[in-house]
């Protein structure tokens, strides 16, 4: 994939077409690429909401070779109300209709209000560029990017037909990834699961007073005190193995650079067994 991506940014409205202060949406999207994606270059415009205006300015930015766009989303005009055109001017653009993105967009919609059902923004493909409707409110457009961000880097893969990147995603997807380890390394002592169980104590909290009680009653004072002053050396390293003083991060290699979301964590010596999508990291 180029290093530069090209997106493109469409904010359909009457009333920002007329004053562009009132464009709240494109904004907002433009800043939700930009913080997940990194070497981008963002075309904006704001069109009223006239099919025709909408329709050349997809394919303008569609014919578009230096930079070529790689992905165009509208905002605005997927509504019920006469003038929402928008999903019949991106229409008669598309050579493939992608209906399974569009339909996850809508049931992630749904969860967050039942207002969603009454959006009819489309996805599809024109030519090599990906174009996505999005509603024209500043919070749904947070949350439409929210639910394609992770498909971002494999959608524009597939499209640009670069199969190397492609046939080792969908390896990977499979369990059959041939890269491995030419070594390995298994922590003489055990090890959590990476989860959230393995920093939560088995113990009940209780209260400073009872724990001190607790530890007077069992420790002989003096005794301890006395021990505590000679010097002594430990018989084995702590920790038994080679480690960093920090914690690290791990991501895919396939993957876009910019704003990851950290999934969870995994201890020394444990295995990686799950999926590692395009947008996450993993914390050591």
């Amino acid at each position: 994939m180029a290093d530069e991506i090209v997106f493109a940014v469409l904010t359909i409205s009457d009333t920002c077409s007329q004053d562009a202060g009132q464009d709240s949406s494109g904004p907002r999207l433009v800043k939700l690429i930009c913080d997940a994606f990194q070497n981008v270059h963002i075309i904006t415009a704001i069109l009223p909401d006239e099919r025709e205006q909408i329709s050349d300015k997809l394919r303008e930015l569609i014919a578009q070779k230096s930079p070529s766009v790689s992905a165009i989303i509208t905002t605005g005009g997927t509504g019920f109300a006469p003038r929402d055109v928008t999903p019949e001017a991106t229409k008669i653009l598309l050579d493939k209709e992608c209906p399974q993105l569009a339909q996850y967009i809508a049931q992630a919609s749904l969860q967050k209000t039942h207002f969603a059902a009454l959006t009819r923004g489309v996805c599809g493909i024109a030519g090599s560029t990906l174009i996505l409707n999005f509603p024209g409110s500043e919070k749904a457009v947070s949350e439409c990017f929210e639910v394609v961000r992770e498909l971002f880097p494999h959608a524009l893969q597939l499209i640009g037909n670069e199969l190397p990147l492609v046939r080792r995603v969908h390896a990977e997807l499979q369990g059959s990834n041939d890269i491995a380890p030419t070594s390995g390394h298994i922590c003489p002592h055990k090890t959590g699961k990476g989860d959230d169980s393995d920093r939560n104590s088995p113990f009940p909290m209780i209260p400073i007073v009872q724990a001190l009680e607790i530890i007077f009653q069992t420790v002989q004072q003096q005794r301890a005190v006395a021990q505590l002053l000679n010097d002594f050396l430990s018989p084995v390293n702590i920790p038994p193995f080679r480690a960093s003083i920090k914690d690290g991060y791990a991501m895919k290699s396939t993957g876009f650079s910019g704003t990851k979301k950290v999934l969870g964590y995994i201890a020394a010596g444990d295995e990686v067994c799950f999926y590692i999508p395009f947008l996450g990291v993993l914390r050591f």
